[in-house]
């Protein structure tokens, strides 16, 4: 983040895409739940860390990789470092609606000064994302059903530069297949969403005064 600050550019697009997947019970550095801190905090504090440059490149774009996973997340605001139970694929539901949420208030705050955000379901692409779950044992099997990683990528490109994502029609929606997808209802609970945006504030902040300590 700060090599592209150093540059001196305008933030046009930002895609936030690194993450994990159904990974061992574990914890990042603040104490958040792995998944949950990585696929959504991590996303959150470099979107909060750039949304000067993407305000001041605007019209600008947020692309949120989510997943078909979401269909499964709950967010239990008081289990988000899995204190009280602990389950692999449940946590990356989670994350992955939260993806959801992300994108929709994002799009919310932020529309009207001319960034759009979306979250996008890439579809299942066997990349080493897949490296903790049995899905790797069977590859051979998957692979008639999975896409390629051009196919995959297709509508995190479409969501980054096509103009009708910009327009009320798309802005803030949850994208597959280079189209809007209705997700879950549940992920469409503005008021979760909300909830969940300030509770990231604040959980970034803790982890920004952890290390200052």
């Amino acid at each position: 983040m700060r090599s592209f600050r150093a540059l001196d550019l305008p933030l046009h697009i930002l895609v936030n895409n690194a993450g994990v997947m159904a990974c061992p019970a574990g914890h990042t550095a603040e104490g958040w739940e792995t998944q949950f801190g990585t696929n959504h905090l991590g996303h959150f504090l470099l979107t909060d860390l750039l949304m000067d440059k993407l305000e001041s490149s605007a019209p600008s774009r947020v692309v949120v990789l989510s997943s078909a996973a979401h269909q499964t997340g709950r967010i239990d605001f008081d289990n988000l470092k899995s204190e009280r139970s602990y389950m692999a694929w449940l946590a990356y539901g989670r994350s992955k609606i939260a993806n959801i949420y992300h994108a929709r208030e994002l799009n919310r705050r932020y529309h009207d000064r001319g960034v759009t955000a979306v979250s996008v379901h890439p579809g299942v692409i066997l990349t080493q994302l897949y490296r903790n779950t049995v899905f790797r044992f069977v590859t051979p099997v998957l692979k008639p059903l999975t896409k390629t990683v051009p196919q995959g990528a297709a509508t995190s490109v479409w969501a980054a530069l096509a103009p009708e994502v910009a327009t009320e029609a798309v802005a803030g929606k949850y994208l597959a297949d280079c189209n809007v997808e209705k997700p879950v209802a549940l992920a469409l609970d503005d008021e979760i969403a909300a909830k969940l945006w300030d509770f990231s504030v604040e959980a970034i902040k803790e982890g920004a005064e952890q290390a200052q300590e």
